[in-house]
């Protein structure tokens, strides 16, 4: 704004003998302090042109203060002038700002790849000992995501509560009631004596299936499937791939629904996508089943480690398994129960009503030698969060998890400290490259920060290979605690997994 006029320094605004205050310094040094030095340039620039418009009326005749006064009103609304002035250079100073910042963070990045490609040999090094750390923590957390943490693929998980020990996902007792495990008849009372639930589901084992397609010849195939109630995939809001799922009416009349819903993995595998798949009998047990849908990719049953192929309707479970009936045996416990809360009902209110309810059912239902016997054990009430599903694998590996998570957290520290004491190695033999890059004149504030964005590379090339690592780690893991029998974890890098990596990676740089 000034143009090409100058001004000459006068004594009068710098007097030799003058002692400086701070808001002098500041303007010597031209260091900005926020953005009050916005304002105080602006002023300076404003009585700059006042005074030299004052002081060409005086040279023209007009009395000082005469000159002024009409530099004043020549000027116009210097106020608005000021603020309009103080807002252009505060907007322009932040894009300056912006703009320093991109293009300093673009040119510590450029130098530090350039610093750390012509040492390839110490980069390799430290890239590699940072992803042996942070993939390990990284494929330990995968399994603990995967087992403990990680919710069911279903429609608002939140809402579902378990009834029944959750790690009881095949068993079956004959003799007396249990609390542990229902009986159907059991889970039909708790369905519809309930108050607190706006559906409730059952799911129980099959034991060995025999399974061949019907006009087939050869050896049976033994899948893995699981009874469930009519309204099983509805309540879980899982809808089918192709055909249909089916519905709460195949528990209407008990062994006349003969369907079954096959998963995707498994019409992969034997149907080879096939879409004729669906309308196809198949034998099992000797008994005709037609194929009515296919469940989507993502979904593979509410038992975490294991992945069915076949559900059922539970209707039928007499009919497959005419030797183990159980669908009037109030003494045969062997269904788990996942039930939805209805909106504005608490866990705290569900504990309460179902524990009610089961003992009740159970007392009012059996003998009094069998009522006395069951109240003289005082028994345990399963009800719980039912978001993560059922797993037995959960209970086995839950100690044993978070055991290798503090040990390879440990392992992480102790790389870290070997990295640092490497990048100690390494800046005290660039101490001469520091030395002239400060008497060339860059701060220390800008050296502190060019070393910050080397580490930063660092690791981030740690992260990318680093999940390599943990990604071949945790298969590898999971290999060798199924001991041969497959377990069926979702291992997929989701977004918590990234997280996990990008924090795991900034602890590394905070700590070396």
């Amino acid at each position: 704004r000034r143009g090409s006029a100058t001004r000459e320094p006068s004594a009068k605004r710098w007097p030799p003998c003058r002692r400086l205050q701070p808001d002098h310094m500041r303007r010597v040094f031209r260091i900005p302090f926020g953005r009050a030095h916005i304002g105080r340039e602006v002023d300076d620039e404003l009585s700059f042109h006042l005074e030299m418009r004052a002081q060409r009326l005086i040279a023209a005749g007009w009395t000082p203060d005469a000159a002024r006064q009409e530099a004043l009103r020549q000027f116009g609304d210097i106020a608005a002038v000021r603020e309009d002035c103080v807002i252009m250079d505060e907007q322009r100073e932040r894009a300056m700002q912006r703009a320093d910042v991109m293009g300093e963070l673009q040119q510590d990045i450029s130098y530090a790849l350039r610093t750390l490609r012509r040492n390839f040999g110490f980069t390799a090094v430290i890239v590699g000992a940072l992803a042996l750390g942070i993939g390990a923590n990284t494929a330990i957390f995968t399994l603990i995501d995967a087992v403990l943490v990680r919710s069911l693929p279903v429609s608002h998980p939140e809402q579902l509560v378990a009834v029944g020990d959750p790690t009881r996902v095949g068993s079956m007792s004959n003799g007396s009631p249990r609390t542990d495990l229902l009986s159907y008849p059991l889970f039909r009372d708790l369905r519809d004596q309930n108050r607190v639930f706006s559906g409730v589901l059952a799911s129980g084992r099959t034991d060995r299936l025999d399974v061949r397609v019907e006009g087939t010849s050869g050896e049976f195939e033994h899948p893995r499937g699981r009874f469930v109630s009519g309204n099983y995939f509805s309540l879980l809001g899982v809808g089918a791939f192709a055909g249909r799922t089916f519905d709460a009416s195949s528990d209407a009349i008990v062994g006349a629904s003969p369907v079954a819903t096959i998963s995707y993995g498994y019409w992969t595998r034997r149907f080879h996508n096939d879409p004729s798949a669906i309308g196809k009998t198949i034998l099992i047990n000797g008994i005709k089943i037609t194929i009515i849908g296919v469940t989507p990719a993502w979904f593979s049953g509410e038992i975490v480690g294991s992945s069915n192929d076949i559900w059922l309707p539970i209707s039928m479970h007499d009919a497959l398994r005419p030797n183990q009936k159980a669908l009037d045996d109030r003494l045969t416990s062997w269904v788990l129960v996942l039930g939805r809360l209805k909106p504005g009902v608490t866990m705290t209110q569900a504990k309460q009503q179902v524990s009610e309810l089961i003992k009740r059912n159970i007392v009012s239902n059996g003998s009094p030698q069998i009522a006395k016997a069951f109240l003289d054990r005082g028994p345990k009430y399963y009800v719980s969060s039912g978001a993560n599903g059922f797993s037995r694998v959960r209970d086995t590996f839950h100690a044993p998890l978070l055991t290798l998570m503090i040990g390879v957290g440990l392992l992480l520290c102790i790389i870290c400290a070997n990295v640092a004491n490497l990048l100690l190695a390494r800046a005290i033999a660039r101490g001469r490259e520091m030395a002239v890059r400060l008497a060339l004149g860059a701060g220390r504030s800008r050296l502190v920060r060019q070393l910050l964005t080397e580490s930063a590379v660092l690791a981030i090339l740690s992260a990318g290979v680093g999940l390599l690592v943990a990604w071949w780690g945790s298969r590898g893991l999971l290999t060798l605690a199924s001991d041969g029998a497959p377990m069926a974890l979702n291992l997929a890098t989701d977004v918590s997994v990234l997280a996990f990596t990008l924090a795991v990676s900034v602890l590394a740089v905070a700590l070396f």
